[in-house]
């Protein structure tokens, strides 16, 4: 068995452990971070200030304290860097970009766009002629 989950490498408080609040802990400042995942920004550099549980998405040729860690999620909580390693399907709003991303292939990309939906049906399936298709009692467009 892990010490860690699977899905989010949140560590698990083994049999016979000593002081299991500092596991317990951990894994509830992991939790903090990635529930409700905000990314303040993509970027290279570590910020001057963050706030408390704040998260960003680190970039390519990072520097400073993040050196080595590109592609992870840098959350700043208890005064440090928590790096996590985001898994395809993660769901973030992207502050700076104002949009929901979500993780696949290994990059972060918008989770809707205008070439994302080709074809939309309710309740029925939609086709290349019919590409919003409704079937209902009553639809109101």
């Amino acid at each position: 068995m892990s010490d860690d989950t699977a899905n989010l490498a949140l560590p698990y408080i083994l049999s016979a452990q000593a002081q299991k609040h500092v596991t317990h802990n951990e894994a509830l400042r992991r939790l903090d971070g990635l529930v409700q995942l905000v990314i303040q920004q993509e970027t290279a550099t570590p910020p001057g200030s963050p706030a408390e549980g704040q998260c960003f998405s680190v970039a390519a040729s990072p520097t400073g304290a993040w050196s080595g860690k590109a592609g992870k999620v840098a959350l700043f909580a208890d005064g440090a860097w928590i790096f996590l390693t985001p898994k395809d399907g993660w769901i973030a709003w992207f502050a700076d970009a104002d949009r929901q991303k979500i993780r696949a292939a290994s990059a972060w990309g918008d989770l809707l766009s205008e070439t994302t939906i080709p074809k939309l049906g309710v309740n029925t399936s939609a086709d290349t002629t019919n590409r919003l298709a409704v079937s209902a009692a009553a639809t109101l467009l």
